[in-house]
């Protein structure tokens, strides 16, 4: 989905009955993946779990941040689940979420704001 849809999703979303689902940030993803210039050889280059694993089609390897891309209003931040590299996407683009669950933290700050934006 577009990112102002991913956005908005995750704000609605009340899965398990719980409602601070958000979009993770460039950094949380990031840190999942792993980056590909750490691995050793190609079996290493997706350090993801077995849940992540999954996600491998087209556009599906690439997953929405939170995060945006400075004052460009257009554009936020996708990494690629495949290689772990964080890429400048236009938000109209489609591409696959994740959603976390956060109570409390400056992720979860970045997420509201963000979504303040776009109401």
């Amino acid at each position: 989905m577009p990112w102002w849809d991913a956005m908005r999703a995750a704000k609605a979303d009340r899965f398990l009955g719980k409602k601070d689902w958000r979009l993770p940030t460039r950094g949380e993803l990031v840190s999942i993946v792993g980056k590909s210039k750490d691995c050793e050889n190609a079996q290493q280059k997706r350090a993801v779990s077995s849940v992540f694993q999954s996600i491998k089609a087209d556009r599906l390897d690439w997953i929405w941040s939170s995060s945006h891309v400075g004052d460009i209003i257009t554009s936020a931040f996708v990494v690629d689940f495949a290689d772990g590299a964080a890429l400048i996407n236009a938000r109209h683009i489609t591409a696959a979420v994740r959603l976390l669950r956060t109570n409390q933290s400056l992720a979860s700050s970045e997420f509201n704001r963000e979504f303040a934006k776009i109401g």
